[in-house]
């Protein structure tokens, strides 16, 4: 496909074969923004009903039907994100608000205005891969040590990063797929998580966190820290394996070497979402011997699995479950009531979580330290 008509759709949702695994491909179905100067542009908005004069004189959007993305770029207005996850977003966020369209969509609207741009932060690591945290991030884009900042009206939207050190880039950096222009360009994994991670360590980037402030001195990590390893998490899980270069990370100089060495430490490339790394650092005080992503195999049948427990302390004999949402639906409930009646019979103490359970972290660490003495004594 040109590149020229990919850029100038109204809505382009179509599929790809990335070289990288399967859960980066949805960064290829998120709505395009339009540049209301690209002739294109022009006639896709006007088979939307949109009158020509009203593309030209309206300020805040074509006709009520298309929201304003950057300076010149569009998109439609049913592309914005849910009003729900809007408010939770602007809630949590450290800034008080959230951005209306998808990271991506941002992404794209900026490599329309000026196509030679280097993105780097959270904007590089949504390219990379990052499916958490980014949509409620502001576009980040590198220039040189004493550049000048580029005027825009929509300032919140662009964070300009000075690099003092070499601005690296990705050598195997391939535009074309994720739909940018062939001149756009990526910083290093290393570089981005860098940045990001001075972004959390000095507040300047949050999100939800139950209320911890009863268990900081057990858990010996504040709210600021265990953010910090929930982003390690997901970097060494979603991101390319190749992305990450430590010493990409510390010449930046943007973090403290020996704290973010401590963090790497307590991080693990296993955790599957955020809320289970949560779960994970909340009970490494009551079970030291926690194992995440382990695959628990019938006692009868050595061959065959029964679950894959997110959090396994061997010692105790302790299984923690998260249930997502989708635990819900009847045939899951019924999954999971077997599975657990299976671990139970092989005399594992199973304890399953949901989001609901997060809001009192205090009683999920009780609950889990009463059942590891259990253990403890049925085993002494």
């Amino acid at each position: 496909m040109e590149r020229n008509k990919g850029l100038g759709q109204v809505i382009l949702q179509r599929e790809s074969h990335l070289p990288w695994p399967d859960t980066r491909s949805a960064i290829l179905q998120e709505h395009h923004p339009l540049n209301r100067y690209h002739p294109e542009v022009e006639r896709g908005i006007a088979a939307h009903g949109v009158e020509k004069e009203r593309q030209r004189l309206t300020v805040r959007g074509f006709n009520g039907r298309f929201s304003r993305v950057s300076r010149t770029a569009y998109l439609p207005a049913a592309s914005e994100r849910p009003a729900q996850e809007l408010r939770f977003g602007g809630r949590h966020n450290h800034m008080g608000f959230t951005y209306r369209h998808h990271m991506i969509s941002r992404i794209r609207a900026r490599a329309l205005e000026n196509p030679q741009v280097t993105f780097t932060g959270w904007a590089a690591l949504r390219i990379l891969g990052l499916p958490y945290w980014v949509n409620d991030m502001p576009v980040q884009i590198l220039a040189a040590a004493g550049g000048r900042k580029p005027r825009t009206l929509y300032q919140p939207h662009i964070v300009v990063s000075r690099c003092g050190w070499k601005c690296a880039v990705r050598a195997d950096w391939r535009a074309e797929f994720h739909d940018l222009p062939a001149e756009t360009q990526c910083a290093t994994g290393g570089i981005a998580v860098s940045q990001a991670l001075r972004d959390v360590l000095t507040q300047n980037a949050k999100w939800w966190l139950p209320d911890l402030r009863w268990l900081e001195g057990k858990l010996g990590l504040s709210s600021v820290e265990i953010r910090a390893v929930q982003l390690l998490d997901a970097v060494r899980r979603f991101l390319p394996h190749d992305a990450l270069d430590a010493s990409d990370v510390f010449a930046a100089g943007q973090v403290n070497r020996k704290r973010v060495v401590k963090l790497v430490e307590l991080s693990t490339p296993l955790a599957d979402s955020p809320i289970e790394s949560l779960l994970r650092l909340l009970l490494r005080s009551v079970l030291p011997d926690l194992r995440p992503q382990v695959v628990m195999m019938d006692s009868s049948y050595p061959d065959l699995p029964v679950a894959t427990a997110d959090l396994w302390s061997p010692s105790a004999r302790i299984a923690v479950f998260y249930d997502g949402d989708h635990h819900d639906d009847p045939q899951q409930r019924h999954i999971d009531a077997r599975v657990d009646r299976d671990l139970r019979s092989q005399g594992i103490h199973v304890l399953r979580f949901t989001k609901w359970d997060l809001r009192d972290p205090v009683s999920i660490v009780d609950s889990v330290a009463r059942a590891a003495r259990l253990g403890n004594a049925a085993q002494g």
